[in-house]
């Protein structure tokens, strides 16, 4: 048994870009194979059962009409194409697009969605505060703490410019501040769905045909 040929996939890395490559061997080097990627299979598991334990348990506390603790989750969805439906071959390398940045929030039994509609196309530091900043408005006053809930791109949420900036809203806004970074790829959620329902439903609304700029497609939407 031991010898037994055996195959296998694995990802690697092939000159900068992932690929799914066929190994094969026997059995022994299939277990062994397994073993190695056991315990960090098993710790990422681990990690994403507690926090999703934990997530269900604030939008819990939030949903009762006394708490004083609120929910938020955020992230930025794929940018809106602006594909004209007659559109000329030359014009599909030139598009124009729109950000898109994706909440929901919890608070006293409700939950509230926005979306917010920008011509900025930088998904950064330089977004993220100024978007914070407006999305914290929607809390009403009683709302002492809220519990943030994001993904864990360095690039948007994860950083130090991200992370000094909490201060100041908490002094800006009056609710403290706690953030919680998911496990990897495990950051999706009912902010996945408004960006994709938003994209749809702004496309068949015009039939692709007028969508060009952000006032439009806010609009519309």
């Amino acid at each position: 048994m031991k010898n037994k040929e055996a195959k296998w996939f694995r990802w690697q890395e092939v000159n900068g870009r992932l690929s799914k490559l066929e190994e094969r061997g026997n059995v022994v080097d299939l277990y062994d194979y397994i073993c190695t990627i056991a315990p960090k299979f098993l710790r990422h598991c681990h990690i994403k059962r507690l926090q999703a334990k934990q997530y269900e348990l604030d939008k819990k506390l939030a949903s009762a009409k006394e708490s004083k603790i609120g929910v938020l989750q955020m992230d930025f969805a794929e940018n809106y194409s602006c594909v004209v439906q007659d559109e000329i071959q030359s014009a599909h390398w030139n598009q124009n697009q729109v950000t898109l940045f994706t909440t929901v929030a919890w608070f006293k039994g409700t939950i509230d969605s926005q979306v917010i509609v920008s011509d900025f196309m930088e998904h950064t530091k330089k977004a993220v505060v100024p978007f914070l900043d407006e999305v914290l408005k929607v809390f009403p006053p009683g709302i002492e703490e809220v519990r943030v809930w994001i993904d864990g791109p360095s690039s948007q949420f994860k950083n130090r410019f991200v992370k000094a900036s909490i201060k100041t809203l908490t002094q800006r806004r009056g609710i403290n501040l706690c953030w919680n970074f998911s496990a990897t790829s495990h950051g999706n959620g009912p902010v996945n769905g408004i960006g994709g329902c938003l994209k749809r439903g702004s496309h068949e609304s015009e039939n692709g045909k007028k969508i060009q700029k952000v006032k439009i497609f806010f609009c519309i939407s």
